[in-house]
């Protein structure tokens, strides 16, 4: 293999293991205006009547004055589903 071949090769390598795709985000209101979050960043969804307390990963919680259904329609294409009626998981 030339040099110019084992150079495109491990650009190749690179770029498949590193893929370029833009984060997921979805905006949260908060009291301040909106909060973005990363869906990565979202571990699960719990409801509350028409209330939706998010769990993320840095253990932090925001309640938020939405539905779980409405968390359902906005997450369900990032992998999240309803586990129970009232949590709705990745």
């Amino acid at each position: 293999m030339t040099k110019k071949q084992q150079d495109k090769a491990s650009k190749f390598e690179t770029l498949f293991h590193n893929p370029k795709e833009p984060k997921k985000r979805i905006a949260i209101p908060a009291i301040s205006g909106y909060r973005h979050l990363e869906t990565d960043d979202i571990v699960r969804c719990e409801s509350d009547i028409n209330y939706t307390t998010l769990f993320l990963k840095d253990k932090t919680k925001l309640v938020v004055a939405k539905t779980l259904k409405e968390f359902e329609e906005m997450l369900t294409e990032y992998g999240f589903f309803r586990l129970h009626n009232s949590h709705l998981v990745i």
